[in-house]
């Protein structure tokens, strides 16, 4: 393996992902709202927005030495060895996943595990990956 610097990717984002996101989260409020108004509905709503609008907005991949780590928001990072990566193939997949897109790639390790991320340059973050794990099978 190679000794590549670090390089942080951050996620693709939908734009029609987070409008939906957002519009399913905000219409039951409105109606509420209209209904009976409170201050405290509206403090709550506004923090639940920052705290999603942190997760959707700081999603990003950073390779650092033999890492992949995944940041999503203000959750811990999770780590990856990049000499455990077996394949990489571009999905899909609507399963939930640090991803702000349906433009992914799933990520398959050599334990089974399996990590779906979406970044916005997927052709530079494979071939970083590859760079350091030559052994790495693209689809």
């Amino acid at each position: 393996m190679k000794n590549i610097e670090m390089k942080t990717y951050k996620s693709k984002i939908d734009v029609w992902f987070v409008v939906l996101f957002f519009m399913m989260m905000l219409l039951p409020t409105i109606f509420t709202l209209i209904d009976m108004f409170s201050w405290t509905m509206v403090v709550l709503e506004g923090l639940l927005l920052l705290l999603v609008s942190i997760l959707l907005f700081n999603t990003k991949y950073i390779i650092e030495g033999e890492y992949l780590y995944v940041k999503c928001g203000f959750l811990p990072k999770e780590k990856c060895s990049i000499s455990q990566i077996v394949k990489i193939k571009n999905t899909r997949s609507i399963i939930s996943a640090p991803a702000i897109s349906l433009d992914r790639i799933e990520i398959k390790l050599n334990n089974r595990q399996r990590l779906i991320i979406s970044p916005l340059d997927k052709k530079e973050f494979i071939n970083h990956l590859c760079l350091i794990n030559p052994n790495i099978i693209v689809e």
